[in-house]
């Protein structure tokens, strides 16, 4: 098995369910309903944003809403490709 580097945020090792998340961010992105599957369908909303808040801080990903009706906005987590 190949040594691989945990990814590190603000100098410091996440939890696996941040690696899951960054790993599974493509360009469709993940809607909060994938992210709630891909963590085993046993994180609530504030644990989901606990997880994802390292994301979002570091730059490396951003939530976009689109407006849906009815209903709430929809909320796609998608990474920040560089420019």
């Amino acid at each position: 098995m190949p040594n691989v580097q945990p990814i590190q945020f603000f100098g410091k090792q996440d939890s696996p369910d941040v690696e899951k998340v960054y790993e599974a961010l493509s360009n469709k992105g993940l809607t909060r309903t994938q992210i709630h599957g891909l963590l085993g369908r046993n994180k609530s909303k504030k644990q989901i944003d606990e997880i994802v808040q390292p994301l979002l801080a570091e730059g490396v990903a951003q939530f976009q809403k689109t407006n849906t009706k009815p209903g709430r906005p929809r909320e796609v987590l998608f990474p920040v490709t560089a420019k």
